[in-house]
C-alpha cells in the first residue's frame, strides 16, 4: 500500500491526509487484471503465442479462445464480456481519434459514416483488413437500423461498441437486435425510443 501514499510521507504510516484509497484500489485492480490476463494468455494454446502488437493481424479465433478462458476465470458469460469490452473499446476509440467526432455530430451521423469514412481509413492503413459490413438506415420517426455482417461473427462486440457510442453521444434510445439468415449471418440492431411503460 505504500505506493498509494504521497512520496513525502512514504516512511510513515499513511494518515487520512496522505492515503489515497481510490488510487490504491485502482492500482490494485489494474495489477490484478494484468496478472489474470497474463495467466490466461499463457494458459491458452494460441498460434501467435500470445505475442500481440498494435500493427499485427491475428486469427479472430484467438479472441474467442481468450474470451472463453477469461469467462471461466471470472465467472462472467462470454457475451457479456464482449459487450463490456466493446463499450470500453469505443471510449478508447473516441479518446484516440477525436477527428472522427466533429462538434455537433449526432449518434446517427456517426453510425452512418462507419463504412464510408472509418472503415475506408482503416483500409488505407491496413489494406488487408477484414472490416465488417455495416449498413445503416435512418427512418423518419428517428429510429435507426444498423445491419452488421462479419466473417468473425462478433455481434456482441458490435453491440458493446454501439452502447459505447450511445454513452458518448448521450443517446437515450434502446437497442434491440435480431439475427437473420445470411452467409455469414446478419445481425440487425434497432435503435428506437423506449415505448410507454405499462
Amino acid at each position: 500500500f505504500q505506493a498509494c501514499c504521497t512520496s513525502a510521507d512514504r516512511n510513515r504510516p499513511p494518515s487520512a491526509s496522505t492515503f489515497m484509497p481510490s488510487s490504491c484500489a485502482r492500482s490494485l485492480a489494474i495489477r490484478a487484471a494484468s496478472d489474470v490476463s497474463a495467466a490466461i494468455v499463457t494458459s491458452c494454446d494460441l498460434p501467435s503465442g500470445g505475442a500481440y502488437t498494435a500493427v499485427g493481424t491475428y486469427d479472430s479465433a484467438e479472441m474467442s479462445v481468450l474470451v472463453a478462458a477469461l469467462s471461466g476465470e471470472v465467472g462472467v458469460p462470454p457475451d457479456s464480456l464482449l459487450r463490456a469490452f466493446g463499450r470500453r473499446l469505443f471510449s478508447r476509440f473516441a479518446e484516440m481519434y477525436p477527428g472522427f467526432f466533429p462538434e455537433g455530430q449526432s449518434l446517427n451521423d456517426f453510425l452512418t459514416q462507419i463504412d464510408s469514412v472509418i472503415h475506408l481509413e482503416v483500409h488505407k492503413l491496413y489494406p488487408d483488413a477484414q472490416t465488417p459490413t455495416v449498413d445503416v438506415t435512418v427512418h423518419s420517426d428517428g429510429s435507426l437500423v444498423l445491419a452488421y455482417q462479419s466473417p468473425r461473427e462478433l455481434p456482441d462486440l458490435a453491440e458493446g461498441l454501439m452502447s459505447g457510442a450511445m454513452d458518448y453521444f448521450g443517446d437515450q434510445r434502446t437497442i434491440t437486435r435480431e439475427q437473420v439468415a445470411g452467409d455469414p449471418p446478419i445481425t440487425l440492431f434497432r435503435l428506437a425510443e423506449a415505448g410507454p411503460h405499462a
